[in-house]
């Protein structure tokens, strides 16, 4: 129980508005796919599955493919010529491990692998938080500032019409790096 808003130490209360909080973030970050098939509807395109940074998506599923054909290093695959491989996208090659070995479906493994590094990622931020201001609402100021504070760009650019600066190549911000691939949120976090 929570008795002063001045702590130390992160409280079951501070954790539990975290966990909620976090979780609405990631369901937000989620919305894109779900909203995106529902739109294509009977159209003759196919959606990849990916709404933010498809190229370094295309990478990672790709090394979540050799994961599932069973190969443990790295391969270009899109060259005829013969390669050893390197040790390189272990993150990815393991989440095709765990996807050949359990049968799930790869793309459902790697959106389910984002939003567990995401969670982790919002986690974080807020222990960081912690660690600098003892003030409960300080915390929760610098928290919401720090994941939000850049990244909703995919709701603004249909709106205006243009591609904004977030939703381009600024894989810096929390937010968006929730929105792209399972590295980033690990790597912020």
């Amino acid at each position: 129980m929570q008795y002063t808003r001045y702590t130390e130490q992160i409280t079951t209360g501070e954790w539990r508005w975290v966990q909620i909080f976090s979780v609405a973030l990631v369901i937000l970050a989620m919305l894109p796919f779900a909203l995106v098939p529902m739109a294509l509807g009977g159209q003759s395109s196919s959606f990849m599955g990916v709404v933010h940074d498809p190229e370094g998506s295309a990478s990672a599923l790709a090394s979540v493919r050799l994961g599932m054909q069973d190969e443990w290093l790295w391969r270009d695959l899109h060259t005829p010529e013969p390669q050893r491989g390197v040790v390189s996208d272990t993150l990815y090659i393991l989440l095709g491990q765990l996807a050949r070995i359990t049968r799930l479906d790869p793309l459902a493994l790697f959106h389910v692998a984002r939003a567990l590094a995401a969670l982790f990622m919002f986690h974080a931020l807020y222990a960081l938080g912690a660690a600098i201001w003892a003030r409960v609402n300080s915390r929760r100021i610098f928290w919401f500032v720090a994941s939000v504070g850049a990244g909703l760009g995919w709701i603004a650019a249909p709106l205006i019409g243009q591609a904004t600066p977030d939703v381009q190549t600024s894989l810096i911000f929390p937010f968006h790096s929730a929105l792209t691939n399972v590295h980033l949120p690990l790597a912020v976090g």
